[in-house]
Parts: C-alpha cells; sequence; structure tokens
C-alpha cells in the first residue's frame, strides 16, 4: 500500500509537470504566433514598396514644380533615377530576404512548440490515466486488508494461546511444588519460545 502511495505522489508531481508544460507551451505559442503576424506583415508592406518601385519609370516631367526638364538635364537625370532605383530595389529585395528568413525560423519554432505541445498533452492523459489504476489498485488492496482485518481472529481467542497459558499455569504450580530448577527453566523456555512464535503469527494484527 505504501508503495502504490509513493506512485500515485510521483504520478501527481508528473501531472502537474505536464500541466506547466501546457501552459508554458501556450504561452510561447501566442507570443510566436503575434511575432510571425508582425513579421509577415512588415514582409507584405516590404513587397509592396519593391513592386511600386520597380513599376517605376524616368518622367522627364519635374516632381517638385511639374515643368519638363531641359534637355541638358535629361541624360544626368536619367542615370540619377536609374541608380535610385536599382539601390532602393536591393535593399528591399535585401531586407525582404532577412524577413522571410525570421519568417521561416518563427514558424519552424511554432511547429515544434505544437509537437511539444501535443507530446505533454499525450503525457498527462497517459498520466492520468495511471493515477486512475493506482488508484483502484490502492483502493482494492484496502477492501482486502479491511476484510482479512474484519474475519482476524485475536490471538488471545486460539486455542493455541490458550493451551500455552493453562500449561504456564501449571508450571508455575510445578515450580512451587519441584525443586528441580533446570528442568522448570527448559520448560519456561519453551513455552515462552512458542509464545514468542504465536504472537509473531498474529500478533501484526491484534486490536
Amino acid at each position: 500500500i505504501d508503495g502504490i502511495k509513493i506512485q500515485i505522489t510521483h504520478t501527481d508531481t508528473n501531472i502537474c509537470a505536464f500541466q506547466n508544460k501546457i501552459w508554458f507551451t501556450d504561452k510561447c505559442l501566442i507570443d510566436v504566433e503575434e511575432k510571425i503576424d508582425s513579421i509577415q506583415l512588415e514582409l507584405n508592406n516590404t513587397l509592396e514598396q519593391a513592386k511600386e518601385v520597380k513599376a517605376k519609370v524616368f518622367s522627364t516631367t519635374c516632381e517638385l514644380c511639374g515643368q519638363e526638364m531641359p534637355n541638358s538635364m535629361l541624360e544626368e537625370g536619367q542615370k540619377t533615377f536609374n541608380l535610385w532605383k536599382v539601390e532602393t530595389l536591393d535593399k528591399l529585395n535585401e531586407k525582404a530576404k532577412a524577413l522571410k528568413d525570421d519568417l521561416d525560423v518563427e514558424k519552424r519554432r511554432h511547429s515544434s512548440l505544437v509537437a511539444e505541445r501535443i507530446d505533454a498533452i499525450s503525457n498527462l492523459e497517459e498520466s492520468k490515466d495511471f493515477k486512475k489504476r493506482l488508484e483502484c489498485e490502492l483502493a482494492d488492496q484496502k477492501d482486502q486488508l479491511d476484510k482479512l482485518e474484519s474475519g482476524f481472529e485475536p490471538v488471545e481467542d486460539t486455542s493455541e494461546y490458550k493451551t500455552l497459558v493453562k500449561e504456564i499455569d501449571e508450571l508455575k504450580e510445578l515450580a512451587r511444588k519441584d525443586n528441580n530448577k533446570d528442568v522448570l527453566i527448559e520448560k519456561k523456555d519453551d513455552l515462552i519460545s512458542r509464545l514468542e512464535e504465536l504472537n509473531r503469527q498474529y500478533g501484526f494484527k491484534q486490536r
């Protein structure tokens, strides 16, 4: 019975640990999902910016004043625009690549957390089932012990005990009449030994 109680205590500890694991995993999943959404939003904005830049073409009209550029400035203006477009697209593409890498990392982390949560739930259910079996086994053993104790005959009521008591009384009477101490001591030791053996058989259940 004590062994089963120890197992139940250990199982309770495991159940608590798995419950904490699920709680912590759920918390991490919320954080990761929020981070994934944030990265995905920034990535979408970056890709949209790159799309807009890529669609831009050189205009001979000044964006500030709306006037046509002088012919002397067209070639330089075209070079400046092309350089800006290439550099801007490079930066946006580099940023998009970094965001995609971050997104992949968080998605892998999310998958790992989901797997950990599934394992924790499975282990939790197994531990709960194991605890139920232990509790049933403990209840059965307690019932068996109660039945044994309820049907137990106290050692004082056994015929063996009564016989020994009678022999001890006879020995006491004999001691008053017989001076042969060696014989008396031998008989006494034998009776005490038999009485101790009887107590070992019944004593653990005495009430």
